[in-house]
């Protein structure tokens, strides 16, 4: 029981590192254990705590990028909406990544 728990524990580890996607493999592994991962909700509080840290992220960057729109000194070709997109793509990325994890978790 014990390697397995070291499995989901690892496959957990590398998607938040970004080292690859929560597949469906991936996602059965978390679910083939038998005893709750996280009986004290310890570690679902921490993936919450997260969620809401990138949404507030996200929230504050729609800001940014909203108030550059009317920056009379940028300029279409200057690469700074493109950035802005990248970044809020990158953290919505992030939170749904997050809040899979919180449902593999019962949460």
């Amino acid at each position: 029981m014990k390697s397995q728990a070291n499995k989901v524990q690892n496959v957990i580890r590398n998607v938040l590192r970004g080292r690859f996607f929560l597949t469906d493999e991936r996602r059965k592994t978390i679910s083939s254990i038998s005893k709750p991962i996280d009986p004290d909700g310890i570690i679902l509080l921490a993936y919450r705590s997260a969620h809401e840290a990138c949404q507030k992220v996200y929230e504050s960057l729609q800001t940014q990028r909203n108030n550059a729109t009317v920056e009379l000194t940028l300029h279409a070709d200057d690469g700074v909406m493109e950035a802005y997109e990248a970044a809020l793509d990158s953290i919505a990325y992030l939170c749904n990544l997050i809040n899979e994890l919180c449902w593999e978790l019962g949460g």
